[in-house]
């Protein structure tokens, strides 16, 4: 999730709608997870619970610049693959994405990312769904400069009884490492250079109450504090991104009915 109670803004950078012929320099590099505009997309059938899944991003910053081929990041790309295993109780996944050419149109280098993660769910009895993930990037700020950032996350969803749940999860960012001199907005949620206390921790609690299939609630608390040198934000309230080291919390009310 995105939203006030969701995990993903110090997890994974949350979700951004700027695509790869967008990207200029680390400007257009602070989401990982991203909504292109252009993407061919391929999911394999099912062979008893295991699916292979692959994209690439088809856009073409030449086409809307008038570069010519030749020009440094004309041609920005992402490609990205994973695979999925789903059987009874037991859920795994893993996938690999790679950002070509990411950096600045006509630039002196063409900067390339990269990260792979892993996810495991398993439910028990039917009612407690524990999962998790990991997550580790990394970013080419400048010609032989990186900066890397690891996350991890863990979630337990416990449908009570009825039409009673409690939802929970725990993230954990650890410190920007590498040699960059010079920060990505998601890494270090205020784009913290790699270094010390460049981190955070992140709790999330919510009830869910469902009164029928099409129409539920909930009601949670959620906070975040950062290390010394981070400023990540829960959802995208869009505080001051400069102050760095101070913590967050809210509570969140959400209805939703799907009609």
């Amino acid at each position: 999730e995105t939203g006030l109670l969701g995990i993903s803004f110090v997890a994974y950078g949350g979700s951004g709608g700027t695509d790869a012929t967008q990207t200029v320099g680390s400007a257009g590099r602070q989401r990982w997870k991203r909504r292109e505009a252009g993407l061919t997309y391929y999911e394999s059938p099912v062979f008893n619970g295991f699916q292979v899944l692959g994209a690439f991003s088809s856009g073409n910053r030449a086409a809307d610049s008038g570069a010519v081929d030749a020009t440094t990041n004309a041609k920005p790309r992402i490609w990205s693959l994973g695979a999925t295993y789903s059987a009874g109780p037991l859920a795994l996944g893993a996938g690999y994405e790679k950002h070509n050419e990411f950096g600045a149109l006509g630039g002196v280098a063409d900067f390339d990312d990269e990260g792979w993660g892993l996810s495991a769910a398993y439910t028990f009895a039917g009612k407690v769904k524990l999962g998790g993930t990991y997550l580790d990037r990394k970013w080419e700020t400048a010609i032989g400069r990186t900066l890397k950032k690891k996350t991890w996350t863990v979630g337990v969803n416990w449908a009570i009884a009825g039409p009673h749940s409690l939802q929970a999860a725990y993230t954990h960012a650890g410190d920007s490492k590498g040699n960059s001199l010079v920060g990505i907005s998601e890494a270090a949620g205020g784009g913290a250079a790699s270094g010390p206390d460049t981190g955070a921790n992140d709790w999330a609690i919510a009830y869910g109450y469902a009164f029928s299939k099409r129409t539920s609630l909930k009601l949670g608390y959620h906070r975040t504090d950062n290390d010394r040198n981070a400023a990540y934000e829960i959802g995208n309230i869009n505080l001051d991104p400069t102050a760095r080291g101070d913590s967050q919390s809210a509570w969140a009310f959400h209805i939703r009915h799907r009609f």
